[in-house]
Protein backbone atom coordinates (compact mmCIF):
# COMPACT_ATOMS: atom_id res chain seq x y z
CA UNK A 1 0.00 0.00 0.00
CA UNK A 2 1.37 3.47 -0.67
CA UNK A 3 -0.06 6.76 -0.11
CA UNK A 4 0.54 10.06 -1.48
CA UNK A 5 0.39 13.23 0.68
CA UNK A 6 0.24 16.90 -0.77
CA UNK A 7 3.26 18.76 -0.32
CA UNK A 8 2.80 21.18 3.11
CA UNK A 9 5.32 23.66 4.62
CA UNK A 10 7.22 22.77 7.64
CA UNK A 11 5.34 23.99 10.40
CA UNK A 12 1.50 23.50 9.78
CA UNK A 13 -1.31 24.21 12.35
CA UNK A 14 -3.30 21.56 14.85
CA UNK A 15 -6.90 22.70 16.28
CA UNK A 16 -8.21 23.01 19.81
CA UNK A 17 -11.40 23.06 20.45
CA UNK A 18 -13.15 22.75 23.96
CA UNK A 19 -16.16 21.14 24.51
CA UNK A 20 -19.24 22.79 26.53
CA UNK A 21 -22.16 21.25 27.41
CA UNK A 22 -25.48 23.21 26.58
CA UNK A 23 -28.95 22.12 28.21
CA UNK A 24 -31.91 23.23 26.65
CA UNK A 25 -35.33 23.10 27.54
CA UNK A 26 -36.83 20.00 27.48
CA UNK A 27 -34.37 18.36 25.37
CA UNK A 28 -31.39 16.21 26.44
CA UNK A 29 -28.00 18.00 26.49
CA UNK A 30 -26.28 18.98 23.86
CA UNK A 31 -22.48 19.30 22.89
CA UNK A 32 -20.88 22.67 21.04
CA UNK A 33 -17.32 24.05 20.67
CA UNK A 34 -15.82 27.29 21.52
CA UNK A 35 -13.87 28.93 18.97
CA UNK A 36 -10.64 26.72 17.56
CA UNK A 37 -7.08 27.82 18.32
CA UNK A 38 -4.35 26.87 16.30
CA UNK A 39 -0.58 25.93 17.02
CA UNK A 40 2.14 25.64 15.00
CA UNK A 41 3.68 22.25 14.75
CA UNK A 42 5.62 20.14 12.27
CA UNK A 43 4.62 19.57 8.85
CA UNK A 44 1.38 17.02 8.42
CA UNK A 45 0.58 15.78 11.95
CA UNK A 46 -0.91 12.50 12.38
CA UNK A 47 -1.47 11.70 15.67
CA UNK A 48 -1.62 13.37 19.27
CA UNK A 49 -0.72 12.28 22.87
CA UNK A 50 -0.73 13.85 26.09
CA UNK A 51 1.00 14.01 29.44
CA UNK A 52 2.33 16.00 32.10
CA UNK A 53 5.90 16.31 31.03
CA UNK A 54 7.41 18.94 33.08
CA UNK A 55 6.03 18.10 36.15
CA UNK A 56 3.56 21.37 36.86
CA UNK A 57 0.46 19.13 36.76
CA UNK A 58 -0.44 20.86 33.68
CA UNK A 59 -1.19 18.61 30.50
CA UNK A 60 0.82 19.34 27.38
CA UNK A 61 1.05 17.87 24.56
CA UNK A 62 3.36 15.16 22.32
CA UNK A 63 2.20 15.56 18.29
CA UNK A 64 3.83 13.03 15.35
CA UNK A 65 4.40 14.34 12.16
CA UNK A 66 4.65 12.27 9.18
CA UNK A 67 7.05 13.46 6.74
CA UNK A 68 9.40 11.85 4.06
CA UNK A 69 12.31 12.88 5.02
CA UNK A 70 15.18 12.91 7.66
CA UNK A 71 15.19 16.62 8.33
CA UNK A 72 11.45 17.01 8.92
CA UNK A 73 10.51 13.95 10.71
CA UNK A 74 9.49 15.33 14.01
CA UNK A 75 7.98 15.02 17.19
CA UNK A 76 6.50 18.44 18.60
CA UNK A 77 6.36 18.99 22.18
CA UNK A 78 3.63 21.51 23.73
CA UNK A 79 4.02 22.60 26.89
CA UNK A 80 0.65 23.22 28.91
CA UNK A 81 -0.09 27.13 30.60
CA UNK A 82 -3.15 24.67 32.71
CA UNK A 83 -5.60 27.46 31.12
CA UNK A 84 -6.53 25.94 27.85
CA UNK A 85 -3.86 27.25 25.30
CA UNK A 86 -0.40 26.47 25.07
CA UNK A 87 3.36 27.66 24.61
CA UNK A 88 5.20 27.32 20.81
CA UNK A 89 5.89 23.92 19.85
CA UNK A 90 9.19 22.45 20.30
CA UNK A 91 10.36 20.05 17.75
CA UNK A 92 12.17 16.93 18.45
CA UNK A 93 13.97 14.83 15.58
CA UNK A 94 12.88 11.15 15.57
CA UNK A 95 13.77 8.55 12.82
CA UNK A 96 12.05 8.97 9.04
CA UNK A 97 8.34 8.94 8.87
CA UNK A 98 6.91 8.93 12.35
CA UNK A 99 2.88 8.25 11.79
CA UNK A 100 1.88 7.57 16.06
CA UNK A 101 3.32 8.51 19.48
CA UNK A 102 2.24 7.77 22.98
CA UNK A 103 3.42 8.03 26.54
CA UNK A 104 5.22 5.86 29.22
CA UNK A 105 7.78 5.94 31.81
CA UNK A 106 10.18 3.70 29.93
CA UNK A 107 13.03 3.78 31.68
CA UNK A 108 11.62 4.17 35.41
CA UNK A 109 12.73 7.03 36.17
CA UNK A 110 9.19 8.97 37.10
CA UNK A 111 9.14 11.02 34.18
CA UNK A 112 7.65 10.17 30.98
CA UNK A 113 8.68 9.21 27.81
CA UNK A 114 8.12 9.41 24.11
CA UNK A 115 7.61 6.45 22.09
CA UNK A 116 7.01 6.53 17.89
CA UNK A 117 6.18 4.57 15.64
CA UNK A 118 8.55 4.95 12.29
CA UNK A 119 7.07 4.02 9.20
CA UNK A 120 9.96 4.34 6.77
CA UNK A 121 12.32 2.82 9.58
CA UNK A 122 10.31 -0.27 10.56
CA UNK A 123 11.28 0.50 14.51
CA UNK A 124 10.01 2.57 17.44
CA UNK A 125 12.09 5.23 18.34
CA UNK A 126 12.15 6.68 22.11
CA UNK A 127 12.62 10.33 23.27
CA UNK A 128 13.83 10.15 27.24
CA UNK A 129 11.79 12.59 29.01
CA UNK A 130 14.14 15.01 31.70
CA UNK A 131 11.34 16.20 33.85
CA UNK A 132 11.26 20.10 32.58
CA UNK A 133 9.57 19.48 29.50
CA UNK A 134 12.66 18.63 27.43
CA UNK A 135 13.65 15.13 25.98
CA UNK A 136 16.95 13.73 24.96
CA UNK A 137 18.04 10.66 23.32
CA UNK A 138 16.48 8.65 20.87
CA UNK A 139 17.47 4.87 20.77
CA UNK A 140 15.50 2.50 18.22
CA UNK A 141 13.78 -0.88 18.54
CA UNK A 142 13.51 -3.04 15.14
CA UNK A 143 9.60 -4.23 14.55
CA UNK A 144 7.38 -5.27 11.76
CA UNK A 145 7.43 -3.58 8.28
CA UNK A 146 5.71 -0.20 7.85
CA UNK A 147 4.64 0.51 11.69
CA UNK A 148 2.23 2.95 11.92
CA UNK A 149 0.65 2.45 15.40
CA UNK A 150 1.82 2.01 18.95
CA UNK A 151 0.05 1.56 21.99
CA UNK A 152 1.53 0.92 25.62
CA UNK A 153 0.41 -1.28 28.46
CA UNK A 154 1.83 -4.38 30.97
CA UNK A 155 1.22 -7.11 28.81
CA UNK A 156 2.86 -9.24 30.70
CA UNK A 157 2.18 -8.26 34.58
CA UNK A 158 5.67 -6.81 35.56
CA UNK A 159 5.22 -3.51 36.23
CA UNK A 160 6.80 -2.21 32.86
CA UNK A 161 5.63 -0.76 30.16
CA UNK A 162 5.51 -2.74 27.01
CA UNK A 163 4.83 -1.90 23.43
CA UNK A 164 2.47 -3.21 20.91
CA UNK A 165 2.72 -2.00 17.16
CA UNK A 166 0.77 -2.55 13.99
CA UNK A 167 2.78 -2.81 11.40
CA UNK A 168 0.70 -1.79 8.00
CA UNK A 169 2.48 -4.07 5.28
CA UNK A 170 3.57 -6.93 7.17
CA UNK A 171 0.45 -7.54 8.40
CA UNK A 172 1.33 -8.48 12.14
CA UNK A 173 1.47 -6.97 15.59
CA UNK A 174 4.96 -6.76 17.03
CA UNK A 175 5.15 -7.19 20.89
CA UNK A 176 8.23 -5.77 22.31
CA UNK A 177 8.69 -6.47 26.36
CA UNK A 178 9.54 -3.68 28.45
CA UNK A 179 12.77 -4.27 30.94
CA UNK A 180 12.01 -0.95 32.79
CA UNK A 181 15.60 0.64 32.32
CA UNK A 182 14.68 2.35 28.55
CA UNK A 183 15.42 -0.89 26.99
CA UNK A 184 13.25 -3.79 24.80
CA UNK A 185 12.98 -7.40 24.13
CA UNK A 186 13.36 -8.23 20.28
CA UNK A 187 10.03 -8.15 18.88
CA UNK A 188 7.80 -11.16 18.60
CA UNK A 189 4.85 -10.40 15.90
CA UNK A 190 1.29 -11.71 15.59
CA UNK A 191 -0.42 -12.18 12.61
CA UNK A 192 -3.94 -9.80 12.03
CA UNK A 193 -5.58 -8.96 8.85
CA UNK A 194 -4.50 -7.32 6.07
CA UNK A 195 -3.02 -4.00 6.41
CA UNK A 196 -3.65 -2.76 9.82
CA UNK A 197 -3.38 0.76 10.37
CA UNK A 198 -4.05 0.88 14.44
CA UNK A 199 -4.12 -0.84 17.51
CA UNK A 200 -6.00 -0.20 20.58
CA UNK A 201 -6.05 -2.42 24.26
CA UNK A 202 -8.67 -4.23 26.30
CA UNK A 203 -10.12 -6.72 28.26
CA UNK A 204 -12.42 -8.24 25.83
CA UNK A 205 -12.75 -11.74 27.34
CA UNK A 206 -13.10 -10.67 30.74
CA UNK A 207 -9.73 -12.17 32.37
CA UNK A 208 -8.60 -9.12 33.54
CA UNK A 209 -5.47 -9.93 30.84
CA UNK A 210 -5.15 -7.13 28.51
CA UNK A 211 -6.00 -7.87 24.87
CA UNK A 212 -5.29 -6.37 21.39
CA UNK A 213 -7.24 -5.31 18.74
CA UNK A 214 -6.14 -4.01 15.02
CA UNK A 215 -8.21 -1.78 12.57
CA UNK A 216 -7.91 -3.74 9.30
CA UNK A 217 -7.98 -1.80 6.25
CA UNK A 218 -7.55 -4.21 3.29
CA UNK A 219 -9.28 -7.14 4.79
CA UNK A 220 -12.42 -5.13 6.48
CA UNK A 221 -12.11 -6.88 9.59
CA UNK A 222 -10.86 -6.03 13.28
CA UNK A 223 -8.65 -8.75 14.42
CA UNK A 224 -8.94 -9.72 18.25
CA UNK A 225 -5.82 -11.14 20.36
CA UNK A 226 -6.47 -12.69 23.34
CA UNK A 227 -3.12 -12.05 25.98
CA UNK A 228 -1.96 -14.80 27.92
CA UNK A 229 -0.59 -12.09 30.80
CA UNK A 230 2.71 -13.56 30.00
CA UNK A 231 3.52 -11.09 27.57
CA UNK A 232 2.13 -13.22 24.73
CA UNK A 233 -0.91 -13.20 22.77
CA UNK A 234 -3.27 -16.17 21.29
CA UNK A 235 -4.48 -16.12 17.17
CA UNK A 236 -6.21 -13.36 16.06
CA UNK A 237 -10.00 -13.86 15.91
CA UNK A 238 -11.50 -11.44 13.06
CA UNK A 239 -14.57 -9.62 13.34
CA UNK A 240 -16.08 -7.99 10.06
CA UNK A 241 -16.74 -4.00 10.17
CA UNK A 242 -17.29 -1.37 7.65
CA UNK A 243 -14.83 -0.88 4.22
CA UNK A 244 -11.10 -0.11 5.18
CA UNK A 245 -11.61 0.41 8.74
CA UNK A 246 -8.83 2.89 9.50
CA UNK A 247 -8.70 3.14 13.47
CA UNK A 248 -10.24 1.55 16.44
CA UNK A 249 -10.87 3.05 19.97
CA UNK A 250 -12.10 0.58 23.24
CA UNK A 251 -14.83 2.06 25.23
CA UNK A 252 -17.99 0.67 27.09
CA UNK A 253 -21.03 2.18 24.97
CA UNK A 254 -23.67 0.33 26.34
CA UNK A 255 -23.12 0.29 30.25
CA UNK A 256 -23.21 -3.30 30.30
CA UNK A 257 -19.53 -3.28 31.98
CA UNK A 258 -18.26 -5.45 28.78
CA UNK A 259 -15.73 -3.61 26.36
CA UNK A 260 -17.04 -2.45 22.76
CA UNK A 261 -15.57 -1.19 19.50
CA UNK A 262 -15.68 1.80 17.42
CA UNK A 263 -14.16 1.68 13.99
CA UNK A 264 -13.65 4.18 11.19
CA UNK A 265 -14.16 3.69 8.14
CA UNK A 266 -11.85 5.68 5.49
CA UNK A 267 -13.87 4.40 2.53
CA UNK A 268 -17.56 4.38 3.58
CA UNK A 269 -17.32 7.87 5.78
CA UNK A 270 -18.95 5.54 8.75
CA UNK A 271 -18.51 4.17 12.11
CA UNK A 272 -18.42 0.99 12.93
CA UNK A 273 -19.98 -0.47 16.64
CA UNK A 274 -19.97 -3.88 17.17
CA UNK A 275 -20.89 -4.20 20.90
CA UNK A 276 -18.59 -6.84 23.29
CA UNK A 277 -20.47 -10.03 24.63
CA UNK A 278 -17.65 -10.14 26.89
CA UNK A 279 -16.36 -13.65 26.03
CA UNK A 280 -14.16 -12.17 23.31
CA UNK A 281 -16.75 -12.45 20.53
CA UNK A 282 -19.08 -9.44 19.16
CA UNK A 283 -22.24 -8.88 18.06
CA UNK A 284 -22.54 -7.66 14.05
CA UNK A 285 -21.74 -3.85 13.74
CA UNK A 286 -23.79 -1.23 13.63
CA UNK A 287 -22.55 1.42 11.37
CA UNK A 288 -23.02 5.44 11.90
CA UNK A 289 -23.17 7.94 9.18
CA UNK A 290 -19.94 10.38 10.01
CA UNK A 291 -18.61 13.60 7.88
CA UNK A 292 -16.63 12.56 4.36
CA UNK A 293 -12.84 11.91 4.41
CA UNK A 294 -11.00 15.15 3.24
CA UNK A 295 -9.46 14.83 -0.91
CA UNK A 296 -6.04 15.92 0.56
CA UNK A 297 -4.88 12.17 0.95
CA UNK A 298 -5.20 9.04 -1.06
CA UNK A 299 -4.72 5.57 0.21
CA UNK A 300 -4.25 3.05 -2.79
CA UNK A 301 -4.46 -0.72 -2.34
Amino acid sequence: MRRRVHDSHFLVPITICFLVATTFAQSPPQASFGPAVNYAVAANPRSVAVGDFNGDSKLDLAVASEYFDTYNSNVSVLLGNGDGTFQAAVNYAVGVNPFSVAVGDFNGDGKLDLVTAQDSDNAVNLQFGIGDGTFQGNPSFTVGTNPFWVVVDDFNGDGKPDLAVANLTSNDVSVLLGNGDGTFQAAVNYAVGVNPFSVAVGDFNGDGKPDLATANYSSNNVSVLLGNADGTFQAALNFAVGTNPYSVAVGDFNSDGKPDLAVANYTDNNVSVPLGNGDATFQAAVNYAVGSRIEGEELNG
